[in-house]
């Protein structure tokens, strides 16, 4: 068991029943909760911006619209992460 300050947590991907914590210095660390489970556990700070991720809104530098209804975000550290078509409208509310 390791704990991990959620101040250094960039964002979250779902990995079945549990779920990948990526971290600011850029190691991976697995947990034990669901994705659904740490979105209602985790402070308004992380926003669900597709079925499989939570960001941490900070870390978005920007939204991203591709062609086909496609979105994305780049995070602040360069990694592109998907927004689902029902996520965007919210996002795009939150950050602007």
């Amino acid at each position: 068991m390791k704990l991990v300050n959620i101040d250094d947590v960039q964002y979250i991907k779902g990995a079945g029943v549990y779920t990948e914590l990526y971290l600011n210095n850029g190691q991976k660390e697995l947990h034990d909760k669901s994705l659904e489970k740490l979105s209602q556990l985790l402070p308004k700070s992380f926003e669900r911006i597709h079925k499989s991720y939570l960001v941490k809104t900070i870390k978005i530098k920007e939204i991203i619209v591709k062609t086909g209804s496609q979105y994305a975000v780049e995070l602040l550290s360069g990694e592109i992460l998907p927004v689902g078509r029902t996520k965007y409208k919210a996002l795009k509310a939150i950050l602007f």
